[in-house]
């Protein structure tokens, strides 16, 4: 059966959290994808530049997709040519309208709290600022949402916690213009059902996908305000209990953190991977314990 992998980037396939990585397992990351029947997507919150970026300085292999800018820009890859999907800007540009950018920068420039991200961060579609930890951002949140439905829009509000940098990440999108729809927007092109995907992710603007019917992979590494949400809702839904997995480290695929987390969903989702998985593993030396 085809899978069609989607995964963020930053502390879930990149290493750059304070969580360790296992040794090697990039390397067989690597593998999977070059000799297995997974195609591949990154759904991230860079923009495509730094996308490329992150590939090239991780070692990564070239995906298939790239959904970039939380779920605002959508590419076709093919080798080094990279196909902007206008088809996508189209679909996802009814939501503001009649509104832009500027009307919506204008309305939440007095918010204080909101301090705009440098201009690589933003986009015609997507709308982003600092919080803050010390503030709450939930009475923040409600003057947002009371600014924006003023305008009469139709947005979504994603919240997510740089952990690193100790830093709130708010993003103002068009309402289908989450990383869910994104992906989703994909499987139709590629005519997939829902399990043939298997999404991965640490983050608050990952939620979207974590809470669909799609399969789902948290990496151990993952922040603790996700995670703590994503144990609360295993807990009452035994619908989600089939379309999440939480990495734990117990595969024998490392850690669970980062790569080895994902690879330890895979085999979750896919059993019949795990025998060839472990051989390769074993061949880099990649142990359980690290």
């Amino acid at each position: 059966m085809k899978i069609l992998l989607c995964t963020d980037l930053d502390r879930t396939l990149l290493p750059n959290g304070s969580a360790p990585e296992t040794t090697n397992i990039r390397l067989l990351f690597n593998e999977l994808i070059d000799n297995f029947n997974i195609k591949l997507a990154y759904v991230s919150g860079r923009n495509a530049d730094l996308v490329q970026q992150a590939i090239s300085q991780y070692g990564l292999p070239q995906p298939d997709w790239v959904v970039s800018d939380v779920g605002t820009s959508i590419y076709k890859t093919d080798q080094a040519e990279w196909q902007y999907s206008q088809e996508w800007e189209n679909q996802i540009s009814h939501d503001w309208h009649p509104c832009g950018f500027r009307d919506i920068e204008s309305q939440l420039q007095s918010i204080d709290a909101l301090v705009p991200q440098p201009p690589i961060h933003q986009n015609t579609f997507k709308l982003s600022y600092y919080l803050d930890l010390k503030h709450d951002h939930k009475p923040i949140f409600k003057n947002i949402h009371a600014r924006l439905n003023e305008l009469g829009i139709h947005y979504n509000l994603i919240w997510s916690i740089d952990e690193p940098n100790k830093m709130g990440l708010v993003d103002i999108l068009p309402a289908n213009a989450t990383k869910l729809h994104a992906i989703e927007y994909i499987a139709k092109l590629q005519n997939l059902q829902p399990e043939q995907i298997v999404f991965s992710g640490d983050s608050g603007n990952d939620l979207p996908v974590m809470k669909s019917v799609l399969r789902s992979i948290i990496v151990k590494n993952a922040h603790s305000e996700v995670m703590t949400y994503i144990e609360r809702l295993l807990a009452r839904s035994r619908e989600s209990a089939d379309n999440i997995y939480i990495a734990r480290g117990q595969s024998g695929v490392g850690n669970g953190n980062y790569a080895s987390g994902i690879i330890e969903g895979l085999i979750h989702y896919h059993p019949n991977l795990e025998k060839s998985i472990l051989k390769i593993s074993d061949q880099l030396l990649i142990t359980s314990d690290q």
